[in-house]
């Protein structure tokens, strides 16, 4: 992935996260109480949700969407190199996928793009200013599971489309995120 086409909205939405995590008082920032509890049940997604996935999951997730394992040329680091905790941040329509193989490591932002809510249990995601990634997605407690619809990423070649396909799959359906406190 060319790491200059999402620097800005990677600095726009660490940003975004250091103020948040500043700690300011919410109910100052938003003036008051009921406009954070608003936005929260206005975007069911928002917040912390971590995963730890391993190469048994990328395997059994990448074999049930119909994939063939280990086989696609992707630009991602971290797939089949063994456990590997993924972060994501969703906050204000802005998405942040982190990873770190070694607990305790700092954080290693992936990919940083927008997401706009459909319905109850869809939304769309992108990274150049086109939501061009569809999920459905369900909220169990903490848990969110996730399934990709559909990547229409714009304007690459049928292998880099491929490899993008195959780094959804197996992110977001080898096992359920859980929200984090």
């Amino acid at each position: 992935m060319d790491r200059m086409r999402w620097m800005l909205p990677v600095t726009l939405a660490l940003t975004a996260l250091l103020a948040a995590c500043s700690g300011a008082d919410p109910q100052e920032a938003t003036g008051g109480g009921e406009a954070t509890e608003v936005a929260s049940a206005d975007d069911p997604l928002e917040g912390t949700w971590t995963a730890v996935l391993t190469p048994e999951l990328e395997h059994q997730a990448a074999l049930a969407a119909g994939l063939e394992p280990n086989t696609v040329s992707h630009e991602e680091i971290f797939y089949g190199k063994g456990p590997v905790t993924v972060v994501l941040t969703l906050q204000g329509g802005q998405l942040l996928i982190s990873s770190y193989l070694v607990e305790g490591e700092p954080l290693e932002d992936q990919w940083a793009g927008a997401y706009e809510i459909v319905d109850e249990d869809t939304f769309v995601a992108g990274d150049t200013g086109d939501l061009y990634i569809e999920y459905t997605y369900s909220i169990d407690g903490d848990q969110l599971a996730i399934d990709m619809v559909r990547d229409d990423y714009p304007t690459v070649s049928e292998e880099q489309l491929a490899g993008d396909i195959y780094a959804q799959t197996v992110i977001y359906e080898s096992v359920p995120f859980t929200r984090e406190a």
